[in-house]
């Protein structure tokens, strides 16, 4: 490298041996030695170039850094090998922030094996007598690891780590995006899809979370197969999924989408050496202009899964008013539902339990009603249901407990000692609640109720969402010496061996078969199977739903031990019981039913 340092010599070596400028080195060397040296050995890759792109210099640290000898590098073949024959001296002017001074840029420069690596390039221009168009001094700085550093963190800041799908960042960000083009286009039909997972705690609770996680990356690699490489698909968080569907020809086709990602959950899952049957619910909100709001859209979404969730899970609900102002009457009435116990408005009803054979009332079915203060009488099934979705459930359950015990107490007296009993419901988040067994025993303690008087009715979709969890809270109450009834039985259950399990003492027949019965004689042949099902095992066999005469007369027809329904008498405050049992009895012995 031609340079003349003279001058620099002596500054240079007056500083090395810390002498003041007019003092002599105590050895000799040029300014061409030194400078030569110090670009040789600079740990800095060093290039320089003419300004037609010819390398006319190459530092150690340079040809490290792209793999390549010095002698492959000099001269007009160097830009070649390195990737800047494309390069113009416009181009390498461009590297610098003027003819005059220095800046840096992104360069990629081609390895010996192929490759490339990048680097930040300072250039630097400078004149030399005999070169027309001067020199640039390129000083490189591998930045290889920065940019995948920060390529690895722009990702892990835009996308889920167990799924690798797009996490709520970018997918609010691309529904932003998708609804200004509508904005700009004048319009344009787009989804977004809210998969919501059913009963994904029980996963984790009884295989591990673990397992659930597997699960999850499952069911994201099949989601995945269902989409289109333009739609955004998103874990939005725990077991919920975000699907954004642009250039939909109509709102219509939202139920053909909705069949594909359904189609997921069709067969099971293999995580943690166990076969996982996952059912999910899918919230669906159509639009077809920019005008939205995402928090907005977001918001119907959840509303519409929940809808889904509500009529059974499973399923997908499209948005819409309805669904929207169903909503509003269920959160509206779940707040006036918090303060109706605190203000009386609940209260247990009685219905009789008619032992068929006798005519005799051998107990009472405990039933909540809602005196509610300014809407009509608001219906058990539509107020326990806004009870069972929050934790309310516990409370009216207790509530429920307290006052039937306490009420069957007093039929004691009442009765000149029949040992009437009182059946009280349990809901499926009450079977599975860890401190049912020690609210049960507050009751009866407190009511003074021998245990052998109290009835607990489980359901048959309750008794197997988790059989052997119910079993042993099951048990855990027979063995405080209540009993347990099976309630809504034969709805749609193939298999029956779970019944060799839990060994119920009363089984209540659905409503359902029971009028299904007059005028089908198939019916009749199912009716007679299940009594005799239960009284195989040793259960007594309650009919419910015994709503005129043609009902009875089935019911008595195939064997069962026990009636229940609005031919007797429907359910009476608590201040009506005796009246209600001296009605029935003597209707039935004289013969009117």
């Amino acid at each position: 490298m031609a340079v003349d340092g003279a001058a620099g010599t002596q500054h240079a070596g007056d500083a090395v041996a810390g002498r003041s400028p007019a003092a002599p080195a105590p050895w000799h060397v040029t300014g061409r030695e030194l400078y030569e040296r110090a670009f040789a050995l600079n740990p800095t890759p060093l290039l320089v170039l003419d300004g037609s792109g010819f390398v006319v210099e190459v530092n150690d640290a340079f040809c490290a850094l792209v793999g390549h000898d010095r002698a492959t590098l000099l001269g007009p073949g160097g830009g070649q090998v390195l990737g800047l024959a494309e390069r113009g001296p416009d181009d390498l002017r461009q590297l610098g922030d003027s003819p005059a001074g220095s800046g840096a840029r992104p360069v990629r420069w081609r390895r010996d094996d192929g490759s490339t690596v990048t680097t930040r390039v300072a250039a630097t221009f400078f004149e030399l007598p005999g070169v027309p168009d001067g020199c640039w001094l390129l000083a490189a700085r591998d930045t290889s690891g920065e940019d995948d550093l920060v390529e690895q963190l722009t990702y892990q800041a835009f996308h889920d780590p167990l799924t690798g799908l797009a996490n709520r960042v970018l997918f609010e960000d691309r529904l932003g995006h998708a609804l200004a083009r509508a904005t700009r286009a004048g319009g344009g039909c787009g989804a977004v899809f809210l998969l919501d997972l059913d009963d994904f705690k029980g996963v984790n609770d009884t295989l591990g979370h673990h397992v659930g996680d597997e699960l999850l990356v499952a069911l994201a690699d099949r989601l995945r197969l269902q989409t289109r490489v333009s739609d955004t698909l998103c874990r939005f968080g725990g077991d919920e999924f975000l699907l954004l569907v642009e250039d939909l020809e109509s709102p219509h086709d939202v139920d053909d989408v909705a069949a594909r990602l359904m189609s997921s959950f069709e067969d099971p899952f293999e995580v943690g050496g166990t076969s996982v049957i996952q059912q999910a619910s899918l919230g669906i909100v159509p639009w077809s202009t920019g005008n939205e709001d995402p928090t907005s859209l977001f918001a119907r979404a959840d509303t519409a899964m929940y809808e889904a969730k509500r009529l059974g899970k499973g399923r997908h609900v499209v948005f819409d008013p309805g669904v929207h102002e169903r909503a509003v009457q269920r959160f509206e009435l779940a707040q006036e539902l918090r303060g109706a116990l605190a203000a009386g408005e609940l209260s247990m009803h009685f219905q009789p339990l008619v032992e068929l054979a006798t005519g005799r009332v051998e107990g009472f079915e405990a039933l909540m009603r809602w005196a509610h203060p300014t809407r009509a009488t608001v219906p058990p099934d539509v107020f326990i249901a806004i009870a069972e979705e929050s934790d309310l459930i516990f409370e009216l359950g207790a509530f429920a407990l307290r006052e039937a015990t306490r009420r069957a107490m007093g039929w004691t007296a009442v009765e000149h000692g029949r040992s009437l009993y009182v059946s009280v419901n349990l809901s499926t988040r009450q079977l599975y609640d860890p401190n049912l067994v020690r609210t049960v025993e507050e009751a009866l303690t407190l009511s003074g109720l021998p245990p052998s008087r109290l009835v607990l009715e489980v359901t048959e979709t309750a008794a197997l969402g988790d059989l052997e969890a119910a079993n042993q809270t099951m048990q855990r109450l027979v063995q405080l010496g209540a009993t347990i009834a099976i309630d809504d039985f034969g709805i749609g259950y193939s298999s029956l061996s779970y019944l060799s399990l839990i060994y119920p003492k009363i089984i209540k027949i659905d409503q359902s078969l029971v009028r299904g019965c007059p005028g089908d004689p198939d019916r009749l042949v199912l009716l007679e199977g299940v009594v005799s099902l239960g009284h195989g095992l040793g259960a007594k066999v309650v009919a419910e739903g015994i709503e005129n005469a043609e009902h009875l007369a089935c019911v008595r027809a195939v064997g069962c031990d026990v009636g229940q329904g609005y031919l007797f008498s429907p359910a009476v405050p608590a201040g009506d019981v005796a009246a209600a049992l001296h009605r029935v009895e003597e209707e039935l012995r004289r013969g009117r039913h």
